[in-house]
C-alpha cells in the first residue's frame, strides 16, 4: 500500500517547439492545528480562574461571629469581672473594640426586691422584660481597647463591670443576697449590648440567661 504521507510525483511536460522540459507547479495546504491548541488552553485557563475565584469567595466571605457571657465573678465589695466568649468564624483574624454591654438581673416572681430597684411595680425602668419579669440593671461593661481573635478561633475576654449609681450597687447587693432561693437556682442574669468588629460592625451579645453561682 502506498504511503499517503509521500509527496505526489511531479508530472513532466515536454515543450515540443524547443525540446525543453517544464515542471508543473503544485500548491500545498497545511492543516491548521494551532487554533485547536489555543482553544484547549483557553478552557483550562477558564477552569483555573473559576477555581481560584471560588476559593477566594469561600475563604474571604464574612461569617457571623458570636459573643456571649461565659462567667461573672463578684468580689466582696460588689465589683465584678465578666468573662465573655468571642468567636471568630472567618478564615482570617478579626479585630474587636469598643465593648458596650449592660448587665441585668431578672428576679423570680417570688423574689424579695428592694423598693430602690423597683420603685413602682407597675413600671419597669429598663423597659426590658424576661419571663414576664422586669430586668433590673446592675452594672455595665465598657472596654475601648482593641483586641484580636485568630482565624477560626474562640478567645475569652475579661471585662470589668462598672456600677455608675448607688441604685445599681444596691440592686447588685439585693441580687446576690437572693441568689440562694430554694428550688430556684442562682440569680438570673442577662447581658445585653455589643462589641464592635472591624468589617462586621456591632456584634450583639447572645441573649440568654446566666445563672449566678451555677
Amino acid at each position: 500500500m502506498a504511503d499517503k504521507n509521500l509527496e505526489p510525483e511531479a508530472t513532466v511536460y515536454v515543450n515540443l517547439e524547443n525540446g525543453e522540459s517544464q515542471r508543473s507547479a503544485y500548491s500545498y495546504y497545511v492543516v491548521p492545528v494551532e487554533p485547536r491548541k489555543r482553544k484547549q488552553c483557553g478552557c483550562g485557563c477558564c477552569c483555573l480562574t473559576g477555581l481560584l475565584l471560588f476559593l477566594l469567595i469561600f475563604f474571604l466571605t464574612p461569617r457571623s461571629p458570636s459573643v456571649w457571657l461565659k462567667s461573672i465573678i463578684f468580689a466582696d465589695d460588689m465589683s465584678a469581672v465578666g468573662n465573655f466568649g468571642v468567636q471568630n468564624n472567618d478564615y482570617y483574624k478579626m479585630e474587636w473594640s469598643d465593648a458596650d454591654i449592660e448587665m441585668y438581673w431578672v428576679p423570680y416572681s417570688d423574689t424579695a426586691v428592694l423598693s430602690t430597684c423597683v420603685a413602682d411595680v407597675n413600671k419597669c425602668d429598663s423597659g426590658i422584660y424576661y419571663a414576664g419579669m422586669c430586668a433590673i440593671k446592675v452594672g455595665s461593661f465598657e472596654k475601648g481597647d482593641s483586641f484580636t481573635t485568630a482565624a477560626k478561633e474562640t478567645s475569652t475576654e475579661e471585662f470589668q463591670m462598672v456600677q455608675k449609681s448607688s441604685k445599681e450597687l444596691a440592686c447588685t447587693t439585693n441580687m446576690i443576697a437572693s441568689s440562694s432561693n430554694v428550688g430556684k437556682g442562682g440569680a438570673r442574669l442577662v447581658a445585653r449590648g455589643h462589641i464592635s468588629s472591624k468589617g462586621q460592625g456591632n456584634v450583639s451579645v447572645r441573649d440568654s440567661f446566666y445563672y449566678l453561682g451555677n
